[in-house]
């Protein structure tokens, strides 16, 4: 009969197996569905908006993170350490603490433009109708994200390195400090809460218009009125915010009390999985909210189409959203 230990190091090895396939199977799936999303969006002359560059960028940070971060994770699991360097256990969490700043901010940027559309139409165009504004947003991002990462790479506010806990490299504590908590509270709940606030006004809005609409007992001219297209495209945005808190919440809420309650090391590994699936769903998503981006996969992949173009397609496709 096995022992105790010997049952417990076997439900340990069969869920570090599990770990390592569910990894490779979102670094898959997720490199080429961020690809896919990429070029597709790209191709496709009707999605060419502020809104598609920024999910276009999302995209790219999922797709960066599918590549160079996981491969490193399922690295660590089947190896039990570190075994690619010190250098590399610094550029691992600099690029994993890094995306999670992206990724937040992406989706803070895609609601910020759907706010503006929606409660300030007049004000929308002077904002996003030059390339370079947009294309300045999205630098800012990436700017203020790797700026974030200063303190724990110089070593002024902990420090990246392995942590045997966790079986992971990640920021550890110097003289008793780190900055996780701060990085929680600027990089995550601060976007969230611009999020939930943009999108309660984005509601609200809404109601409004409805109201007024309803009360003319026409809806003619009067009015603010959102067309379908962009409703939908809202709607998927915030699907997007939604999944991004299931996925990124629960390790981003076990790191901040690893350091005052003792957790199993299965707990952060699930965590982790759960952050990673969020880097391989947002394609499936887009497909599953909204028509435009589905009929951008389909004129991609000619597997997909149910009827070959015609040309009165084609030119409607020149017309911007």
């Amino acid at each position: 009969m096995e022992t105790m230990e010997e049952a417990q190091d076997g439900f340990n090895s069969m869920f570090i197996y599990f770990a390592v396939v569910c990894i490779f199977i979102v670094i898959v799936v997720g490199a080429v569905g961020n690809m896919v999303t990429i070029i597709a969006l790209l191709k496709c002359p009707k999605t060419r908006t502020a809104t598609t560059a920024f999910i276009i960028n999302l995209s790219l940070v999922d797709f960066i993170f599918c590549v160079l971060c996981l491969p490193f994770s399922a690295s660590i699991y089947l190896n039990h350490s570190w075994v690619h360097g010190d250098a590399l256990c610094i550029l691992f969490p600099l690029l994993r603490y890094s995306n999670v700043g992206l990724s937040v901010l992406s989706i803070v940027a895609i609601t910020i433009n759907r706010y503006i559309f929606i409660a300030h139409p007049a004000l929308y165009s002077t904002v996003y109708s030059r390339k370079s504004h947009v294309a300045a947003m999205i630098a800012g991002i990436w700017l203020f994200s790797f700026s974030l990462m200063i303190p724990p790479l110089t070593g002024k506010w902990g420090k990246f390195g392995f942590d045997p806990d966790i079986i992971s490299c990640t920021i550890l504590e110097v003289n008793g400090r780190s900055p996780k908590q701060f990085l929680f509270l600027l990089g995550f709940l601060l976007p969230a809460l611009a999020i939930v606030l943009c999108y309660l006004r984005i509601f609200w809005v809404i109601y409004q218009s409805r109201s007024r609409l309803n009360s003319y007992g026409s809806p003619g001219n009067q009015g603010f009125s959102i067309r379908p297209s962009e409703w939908r495209l809202t709607r998927t945005v915030l699907i997007i915010f939604c999944s991004f808190l299931f996925c990124y919440l629960p390790i981003t809420i076990i790191k901040q009390v690893a350091n005052r309650k003792q957790l199993y090391a299965e707990i952060h590994v699930l965590g982790n999985l759960l952050l990673y699936l969020g880097a391989c769903i947002n394609p499936v998503l887009y497909g599953a909210t909204n028509p435009l981006y589905r009929k951008a996969y389909r004129n991609l992949l000619p597997c997909l189409r149910s009827d070959p173009p015609t040309s009165s397609t084609s030119h409607s496709a020149e017309n911007k959203v």
